[in-house]
């Protein structure tokens, strides 16, 4: 017997700021996360194949077969869960009897809607527009250098303060940021390839773009390239700690991991963060190999990063991403 669905809803809903426009949405949700056997029924077609972050349009209807289950994420922030033998049509609007039972921040999941709807357009392109350093050009003869800083790379970073990584080279080494061709801060020695936080970098202006570069602890000589990067404004690295405090909450229950990473590739799609991008895409890879989202987020947080399949590989598997 089909199991009812209202029990077992979990309710996020976005409240927009007053007065904020609305605008139509291109699609009614996006499948978050499903344990097989999973079907979506939309009207006037064949069952469709479900997939991890697909999406879904008003009037789908999302059933689980026996040993299955499946979260939707519903336009204007809810998430659902579907139990097995449940079945949910999704509607145009949420349904306002519903209470929610948990609240993420209306900016936060405005940002990560955004970015779904970009992640599920079929037929669109995902343009990234690449940061450049005040005066992009090289500092060093290029054939001196020897190492690889793999992140932060031409992003924008969640935290005030930057955690570094790097690709192997000679050791140890320094840290030196700056910001056009004014050097700002230099670290200590260091060795291993990260993450670093090195204590006693300054505060960074987040209206700035600053560069880093690694360099030789014996002599300064520079070991790569420099690569630019921001900070956030204090008011959106509070935002960003909200919801990755929501978003961890929900990777907690039942079968939200992948539900949570779905949320986290729309939010830094937008914001421009691609390590903790390429991250979440990584592991919905890892979860469902064929899903259409997964390979479309990472393929935009290698673009953005400016790195091979090598290079990332390299940088998901340093400490600071596990």
């Amino acid at each position: 017997m089909t199991k009812t669905i209202a029990a077992t809803a979990v309710a996020l809903f976005l409240t927009l700021p007053a007065g904020a426009a609305e605008t139509p949405t291109p699609a009614a949700g996006v499948l978050a996360s499903m344990r097989p056997p999973v079907r979506v029924e939309r009207p006037g077609t064949a069952k469709l194949p479900a997939e991890l972050g697909m999406r879904l349009m008003g009037g789908d209807v999302v059933s689980v077969g026996a040993g299955g289950a499946a979260l939707l994420y519903v336009a204007g922030g809810a998430i659902v869960r579907v139990p097995e033998g449940g079945r949910f049509e999704l509607s145009a609007r949420p349904d306002p009897a519903k209470k929610p039972e948990a609240k993420l921040s209306a900016g936060a999941m405005k940002t990560s809607e955004s970015g779904l709807w970009v992640l599920n357009d079929p037929e669109g392109s995902i343009l990234v527009a690449g940061m450049r350093g005040d005066g992009d050009a090289a500092w060093s003869d290029a054939s001196a250098l020897r190492s690889e800083p793999l992140s932060p790379r031409y992003e924008k970073l969640l935290t005030r303060t930057p955690s570094f990584v790097a690709g192997p080279g000679p050791r140890p080494v320094k840290i030196a940021v700056a910001q056009g061709k004014s050097p700002v801060w230099r670290s200590g020695s260091l060795e291993g390839n990260g993450p670093w936080s090195p204590e006693g970098i300054p505060d960074l202006d987040a209206k700035k773009v600053y560069s880093w570069r690694l360099e030789s602890a014996a002599d300064g000589a520079p070991l790569s390239e420099w690569v630019p990067f921001r900070v956030p404004a204090a008011e959106d690295a509070e935002s960003a700690r909200s919801f990755e405090k929501e978003i961890s909450a929900l990777a907690a229950s039942a079968d939200g991991a992948s539900a949570a990473d779905v949320l986290r590739c729309g939010r830094y799609l937008e914001t421009s963060s691609w390590t903790p991008l390429l991250a979440a895409a990584t592991r919905l890879l890892a979860a469902q190999p064929d899903s259409t989202v997964a390979k479309r987020a990472r393929e935009s947080a290698l673009r953005g990063l400016r790195l091979d399949p090598e290079r990332a590989a390299a940088l998901v598997a340093s400490p600071a991403q596990r």
